[in-house]
């Protein structure tokens, strides 16, 4: 637990001190490089016993891919149930070097570097230090076992802020670029629609609609596995999407007690910031993001897979929260005086909770007993 938490504290650090020194360039990389390094050398420096996918598939991949001799095509075609952007990446790093290692520095620079990015263009409407705070208690020990589906969540936050923006060729590219590292990624491929059928139809005038949407939605996930089975039987999608109807246990590490304690309180304070702010697109997102994350979650008592599919809208949560602090700030009268109300430490507290009762104590993910690799020293 040491190691992360030494860890995350020096990129922190390093977030906050590039975030002011934003405007003198030289300071702001310096930091910057800084704050992505540690986090980008933890991960790719673990021995191969943390994170579940390493020795299931990176390890293997990779000794494939050195001693494939029939080109790029040859190797993708070996693995038709593997997506060619992560396969590419390892044959290409193959080329240059057989030494693991600098396989996984270029992976999570893909997963690190665009969520730093993100933070950063992000700067004038929340604080990016909080942002990679809760980036770090909510998905970084994840990233360690979903590798290629850390990848595309990564691209897809970045696509998302490009949507924003209305760069819209940006999102598109790199949309397809997640795509091409895990088809997951259709999930938040869909993220920019809703967040514009909000801007158009409000939560609190379109009640009806959002309550029938909700109750499709329910129904659809319910009966997922066997949609999934009717799918797959008429060859609209892989063989390999039968695991996606494995059956799931609720409270198996992450759907633990202080997960569904911090999920539900996020969506009570969204909820309360609805009712006391009025009518706003963004805090109207943030909640359907923060239902969809406890709905994809709860679900996974009925399978499994539709627990990692939760991990795209909670990563929404690195952006609802600093931003709502920042521009929704709460306060209470005692007299004369006005205070705000912390709920950025409380929330920092209940994450810094659910990130050691889930990664730390119950070891889900496989990360809790970090070790390094050997054959670096």
């Amino acid at each position: 637990m040491l190691i992360y938490i030494l860890t995350f504290s020096l990129s922190l650090f390093n977030v906050y001190m590039a975030n002011r020194h934003y405007k003198k360039k030289g300071l702001f990389y310096f930091f910057s490089f800084f704050a992505v390094a540690p986090l980008v050398l933890l991960a790719s420096f673990r021995a191969s016993n943390v994170g579940s996918d390493t020795s299931f598939y990176q390890i293997p991949f990779w000794r494939d891919a050195l001693l494939s001799h029939g080109g790029l095509i040859d190797y993708i075609e070996r693995h038709p149930n593997f997506e060619a952007g992560y396969l590419f990446v390892n044959y290409f790093i193959s080329l240059l070097t057989d030494n693991i290692v600098y396989l996984f520095l270029v992976i999570y620079t893909l997963i690190i570097l665009p969520v730093y990015k993100v933070a950063m263009r992000w700067r004038k409407s929340l604080s990016p230090f909080l942002f990679m705070t809760i980036y770090c208690l909510v998905c970084y020990n994840e990233l360690l076992s979903t590798v290629r589906q850390g990848i595309a969540m990564s691209l897809s936050l970045l696509a998302f802020n490009y949507f924003l923006e209305q760069k819209y060729y940006k999102y598109f590219s790199l949309s397809v670029m997640a795509y091409a590292f895990h088809t997951s990624a259709l999930i938040p491929f869909v993220f920019p629609f809703v967040y514009k059928f909000v801007d158009k139809y409000k939560l609190e005038d379109c009640r009806l609609i959002y309550m029938s949407f909700s109750a499709l939605f329910i129904c659809i996930l319910l009966n997922f596995d066997n949609i999934l089975v009717f799918v797959i039987n008429n060859n609209f999608l892989a063989e390999k999407f039968i695991e996606y109807t494995s059956k799931g246990n609720a409270f198996e590490g992450d759907l633990g007690l202080s997960n569904l304690i911090v999920k539900l309180m996020i969506l009570a304070y969204i909820y309360f910031i609805m009712k006391l702010r009025g009518k706003s697109t963004f805090v109207d997102f943030f909640f359907l993001m923060a239902i969809l994350d406890l709905a994809f979650s709860s679900l996974g008592i009925i399978i499994n897979h539709l627990i990692r599919l939760s991990l795209y809208p909670r990563m929404m949560t690195c952006i609802s929260l600093p931003f709502l602090f920042k521009n929704y700030p709460l306060y209470i009268r005692l007299g004369k005086i006005r205070y705000k109300l912390p709920f950025e430490f409380i929330f920092i507290s209940l994450l810094l909770f659910y990130w050691y009762y889930v990664y730390i104590y119950g070891d889900f993910a496989a990360t809790s007993d970090y070790k390094f690799n050997p054959e670096i020293f």
